[in-house]
């Protein structure tokens, strides 16, 4: 996602930081998942990828939100997220995969059981 999705959400009050600015830009998807579990971020992407590796790793964190909408301008993205964070709060923090799609918001629990 651009890395002024990440700024915007620092002026709404955020914590957050783009896999660019956290050194993060040349790592693998398992290596960005490993590095938000060890320090407790939550994921956010537009790579079905990281939603598959958690889910057949059996982990229970971190929580990923992946988008998968047809406006991918920076404020639609935004208000998506933050609509997202509002409604999945619970679910992030126990650990959940979130897709954000054009007409529902998905919310699977962690860990993805067979």
């Amino acid at each position: 996602l651009p890395p002024s999705l990440s700024q915007h959400l620092i002026r709404s009050g955020h914590v957050c930081r783009h896999a660019s600015s956290a050194g993060l830009a040349t790592s693998s998807d398992a290596g960005i998942l490993v590095a938000a579990q060890t320090s407790g971020e939550i994921v956010v992407t537009h790579d079905l990828d990281f939603g598959r590796l958690l889910a057949f790793s059996g982990a229970s964190s971190p929580s990923v939100i992946v988008f998968r909408l047809q406006d991918v301008r920076v404020e639609a993205l935004r208000t998506r997220l933050l609509g997202a964070l509002a409604v999945a709060h619970d679910a992030i923090e126990r650990g959940a995969i979130i897709a954000v799609e054009d007409a529902a918001l998905r919310i699977r629990k962690l860990p993805i059981e067979a």
